[in-house]
């Protein structure tokens, strides 16, 4: 059975981020199967969410136990460009072959440079998360869960991880 670490909450302050001003908590979840994405047990996030004033509007998750240096100037940067939108996510290439197969037999091959998959931090807003706090499954991805209830999620890109593919403004991701 795979087991998961509850949710560790981590005010903007105590993390010491320039961006947040004590409206943004970072919330640490890790997988003990090491699988990728983010497994957030949902009742867990609905008691967190019960002990954080109203003050807090953003949340943001990452994987593992504690939020590392880079991380941490990752949230920065990412906070510093976070405006209206309601989620924003960093992203890699797709680099698996994706496919669509229809009776054992493959009918497409979609062009993978046409794909990106999201990748944490997710910076999301507090309502999404209010409203991702109810639901039937015990655990989720967050960003899935924000673009399932409609957010428009923005793709942010850390230049120095793959110069690239970079750009300078978040790219619009729409709904997943």
């Amino acid at each position: 059975m795979v087991t998961f670490r509850l949710l560790e909450a981590f005010s903007d302050r105590r993390l010491s981020l320039v961006e947040g001003d004590g409206r943004v908590m970072v919330l640490a979840s890790s997988s003990a199967s090491g699988a990728p994405g983010f497994a957030v047990h949902r009742p867990t996030l609905a008691a967190r969410l019960g002990q954080f004033g109203p003050e807090v509007q953003t949340l943001v998750f990452v994987g593992g136990p504690f939020p590392d240096l880079p991380t941490v100037a990752r949230i920065d940067e990412m906070l510093a460009i976070f405006g209206d939108e309601d989620a924003l996510t960093d992203w890699r290439p797709v680099t698996e072959a994706v496919k669509r197969v229809e009776s054992g037999r493959v009918v497409h091959a979609v062009d993978r440079d046409t794909l990106v998959r999201p990748m944490g931090p997710y910076v999301i807003r507090r309502h999404l998360v209010d409203a991702m706090a109810d639901g039937p499954n015990q655990w989720i991805d967050p960003i899935e869960e924000a673009a399932g209830l409609g957010a428009i999620v923005w793709l942010w890109h850390d230049s120095r991880s793959l110069a690239s593919r970079s750009s300078p403004r978040p790219h619009e991701f729409g709904q997943l």
